[in-house]
C-alpha cells in the first residue's frame, strides 16, 4: 500500500506547490485592490462594478449626474416629491440636482430640462403633468438619457421612450374618495369637484369619482369639475363662489394637493360645514385632517414614488431590467391613521 502511494507522491507535491503559488498571487491581488480602492472610487465618473463580500458585482453610480425637473417649487406636495428624490439619490451616491419652477408653466419646465441636458445628465425624473412636456421626454430619451416619469401617467398611445412610468392609480383613489364621501353624507346632497388644472391624472381622478358616486350613491348630485388652480387665495375665492352658487353643496372633492386648504378656507368663509377630501399627506393637509376641517386626504405615495424613481434610474444606468409601468395604491388618511403620516414626514424631514 505504501509503495503505491509513494509512486504518486511527486505528483502530489507538484500540485501542492502550484496551489501555494496561486494562493500567494491571489493574496497579493487582494492587497493591491484594497490599496487602490479609494483612489478608484474618488476618480470614478463612469459606471463601475465592485465585488461585494459574496463575490457578486454591484454597480456603482458614484458621481453620476441626475436631475429632478418639475414645477411649483414652493408647493408642499412638490417639496415632498423633491425630498424623496434627493434623499435616495444621496444614499446611492448620485450627484443630484433639483430643478423646479415657480409656477406650472410647461415652457419654463422645458427650459430647465434643456439646461440639464446642456450641463450634462445621466438621467432625469420628470412628472409629465402636461402633454407639452412629452416632446422633451422623447428628445432626451432619444439622446440616450434614461428618463423616469412620475406621478402623472403617460397615455399608452404615447411612445416617449422613457424607462419607467411610476404613478398612483387615479381611478382607484377617485372611486375610494367617492365611497367615503357618499358614506359620510348619507347618500344625499350635492358634491363639488375641483382640480388644479385639466390634465390626464386629475381628469381621470375626477371622472372616476363621478362614475363611482353615480353607481354607489345615485341620489347624490356631483357637479361638473372646475379648475381651482394653484394659487391659494384665488383657489379659495373660486371655491367660495361655487358654494354661493349652490346652497345644496354638502361635500367637496379636490384632485390637487392644495385642495384641502382650498375647501377648508372656503367653508370657513362661507360659514358652512363640508365633508372634504383632497390630495396628499403634506404637513398643512395633515393638520387640517387632525383638526377635523378636512375629513380625509388621499395618500398618494409622493415621497415613495420619487425615491423609487431614483432606484429605477440606477437600474437603467447599470443596464439592469426596469419595469415599464408601476402603479401604487393611495389609501385615505383620516384621524384614525394620521399619526402614521406625521411620522413619515418627520423621518423624511419635510
Amino acid at each position: 500500500m505504501w509503495e503505491q502511494d509513494h509512486g504518486r507522491r511527486p505528483w502530489r507535491l507538484a500540485l501542492l506547490a502550484i496551489a501555494a503559488i496561486l494562493a500567494l498571487v491571489t493574496a497579493a491581488g487582494c492587497g493591491s485592490s484594497s490599496d487602490d480602492g479609494d483612489s478608484a472610487a474618488t476618480g470614478a465618473q463612469t459606471t463601475a462594478t465592485t465585488a461585494d463580500a459574496g463575490g457578486e458585482k454591484e454597480c456603482s453610480v458614484e458621481g453620476k449626474k441626475i436631475q429632478f425637473v418639475a414645477p411649483l417649487k414652493s408647493n408642499p406636495t412638490m417639496q415632498v416629491m423633491a425630498a424623496g428624490f434627493e434623499q435616495r439619490a444621496k444614499e446611492l451616491g448620485f450627484d443630484a440636482t433639483v430643478l423646479m419652477t415657480d409656477d406650472a408653466e410647461p415652457q419654463r419646465i422645458l427650459a430647465l430640462g434643456q439646461q440639464a441636458m446642456t450641463q450634462g445628465s445621466d438621467g432625469m425624473v420628470i412628472p409629465p403633468y402636461d402633454a407639452a412636456l412629452y416632446p422633451f421626454i422623447k428628445q432626451a430619451s432619444a439622446a440616450g438619457i434614461p428618463i423616469i416619469t412620475t406621478h402623472s401617467s403617460v397615455p399608452d398611445s404615447e411612445d416617449l421612450g422613457m424607462k419607467q412610468d411610476i404613478h398612483p392609480d387615479p381611478a382607484q383613489y377617485g372611486a375610494e374618495a367617492a365611497r367615503a364621501i357618499g358614506e359620510q353624507i348619507g347618500g344625499r346632497g350635492t358634491v363639488a369637484v375641483t382640480q388644479g388644472g385639466f390634465n390626464p391624472i386629475e381628469n381621470a381622478a375626477a371622472e372616476a369619482f363621478t362614475a363611482a358616486m353615480k353607481e354607489q350613491y345615485p341620489d347624490v348630485k356631483v357637479l361638473k369639475s372646475q379648475v381651482e388652480g394653484f394659487e391659494p387665495a384665488a383657489a379659495i375665492s373660486k371655491a367660495v363662489s361655487v358654494l354661493q352658487s349652490d346652497g345644496s353643496i354638502v361635500a367637496a372633492y379636490s384632485t390637487t394637493g392644495g385642495g384641502p386648504r382650498t375647501w377648508a378656507g372656503a367653508a370657513d368663509q362661507a360659514g358652512k360645514r363640508l365633508v372634504i377630501i383632497g390630495m396628499d399627506y403634506t404637513r398643512p393637509n395633515l393638520d387640517l385632517v387632525r383638526s377635523g376641517k378636512v375629513y380625509a386626504v388621499v395618500a398618494q405615495p409622493i415621497y415613495e414614488e420619487h425615491a423609487d424613481a431614483v432606484d429605477a434610474l440606477k437600474a437603467a444606468i447599470c443596464g439592469e431590467p426596469v419595469e415599464a409601468e408601476v402603479s401604487a395604491e393611495s389609501p385615505l388618511v383620516t384621524t384614525d391613521n394620521v399619526d402614521e403620516y406625521y411620522d413619515l414626514l418627520d423621518r423624511t424631514g419635510t
